[in-house]
């Protein structure tokens, strides 16, 4: 099995100082990874789930199971679960096994979960996922590490798990349900990949070759995505310049389909309306210029209570407030650095999101505005809009809007003695 220690070796996927959780069903594949992460001295222990599918099968297979951690003398951890016939029973299945294996490693202190998926799974889920019609991540197949969940076999076919199973004299179980054509994937195993293996010299391997380039580009693009993406208070942004139209909708899908929206929302809203919103169950998203603004539906920016000077966190930003005295010399130009005059406005101050038709005056102006209408102004989106916090005085009077105007009631004039500074970081 020279592949496999390659497969783990070279991708640093577990070592000697790891406790790992085999996922063990008792057929082949998971049989041959138990033995051999026990014969090359890993600290292991084995987890079977009983689905109770096959009646007197499954209960074999579980005593089978058991006998086998007996007889290695490592832990071995049981769960029964019964499908109530709603949904689908695969994924209740994949589910009830996944939620299983990350309760006993939390619970026990392991530290990775071993499942047996090997070469000829992978093309399998490859094929599979292509007949669903996927994407990038469809067609890179199953990783090798996952959130601590590793697939040693993966570089390691069937036939090697065979010649192991035969040189160590492994008994295993045989899922009655793998010969049936009822399900997709068996079709895929008993009808098109026997197809396959006969276009052409060596198109499984060729095909598998592939698989193993879409995972390195796929982690490239994540890569690659993830720098077009800065956090905000209430979410992020994902930053379009330079991609054409085409390819900032396919770039936007990457950085937020994991938050439940799809690709036709990701390509009508770079091809719509630049003022439209869409939305997924628990975040919503809409256009500025070349910037996505994506945003948690319904979450509230807390209030943060300045009681004088002193260091402040808001939320993604800090803010450091001091006193200083005044000189005209000296005044900050910037919009994130203030000086206000002592004496107009008194603490606690209070950092909150603005309320509907709240109003403050812009400095140098001798009027009120509408917050939300001024914000509209300077050209800020609606989502964006929402993000924007004030900063009032004990008098609930706003005195500035951090990174944005100063109100003009606070500002400072020749006669201006002392000022609190405030600067935004």
């Amino acid at each position: 099995m020279q592949t496999t220690h390659d497969h783990i070796n070279t991708l640093n996927l577990f070592d000697s100082s790891d406790k790992i959780l085999v996922a063990l069903s008792g057929g082949k594949d998971s049989i041959a990874l138990a033995h051999f992460l026990y014969e090359n001295g890993y600290n292991i222990a084995l987890a079977h789930v009983n689905f109770h599918l096959r009646g007197d099968e499954s209960d074999a297979d579980e005593a089978f199971v058991h006998m086998f951690a007996k007889s290695m003398g490592v832990p071995f951890h049981l769960h029964h679960c019964h499908f109530d016939g709603k949904g689908n029973l695969q994924d209740w299945a994949r589910n009830e096994r996944y939620t299983f294996f990350d309760e006993v490693k939390n619970s026990e202190g392991y530290t990775k979960v071993a499942t047996g998926h090997h070469k000829d799974d992978q093309v399998e889920t490859v094929v599979h996922n292509l007949l669903r019609g996927t994407g990038i991540k469809g067609v890179r197949g199953m990783m090798p590490e996952r959130d601590g969940l590793i697939r040693p076999f993966l570089q390691t076919s069937r036939l090697e798990i065979e010649a192991y199973l035969k040189e160590y004299q492994l008994s295993f179980r045989e899922d009655s349900s793998n010969a049936s054509t009822k399900y997709v994937r068996n079709q895929i195993r008993h009808k098109l990949v026997p197809l396959i293996s006969q276009i052409g010299e060596n198109s499984l391997e060729k095909l598998y070759t592939s698989i193993t380039h879409l995972q390195s580009d796929s982690i490239a693009l994540s890569e690659c995505i993830n720098e077009t993406i800065s956090a905000t208070n209430t979410g992020f942004i994902v930053d379009l310049s330079g991609f054409s139209n085409s390819a900032g909708a396919t770039v936007l899908y990457h950085a937020i389909h994991h938050l439940g929206f799809n690709r036709k929302q990701c390509a009508d809203l770079i091809n719509g309306n630049h003022r439209a919103i869409i939305e997924s169950n628990t975040f919503q998203a809409t256009q500025s210029t070349d910037r996505i603004i994506v945003r948690k539906i319904g979450f509230q920016i807390p209030e943060v209570t300045m009681a004088g000077v002193g260091s402040y966190k808001l939320q993604a930003n800090q803010i450091e407030i001091g006193v200083n005295e005044y000189a005209e010399s000296e005044m900050p130009k910037s919009k994130s650095h203030v000086w206000m005059d002592r004496e107009n406005f008194s603490f606690p101050l209070i950092y909150r999101t603005w309320t509907e038709h709240e109003k403050f005056q812009p400095i140098g102006s001798n009027y009120e505005v509408d917050i939300s209408k001024y914000l509209k102004d300077k050209g800020i989106d609606r989502l964006s809009r929402l993000d924007v916090c004030v900063i009032v005085d004990s008098k609930n009077q706003v005195v500035w809007i951090p990174g944005i105007q100063l109100d003009d009631s606070v500002k400072c004039t020749p006669s201006t003695k002392s000022v609190i500074t405030f600067e935004l970081s």
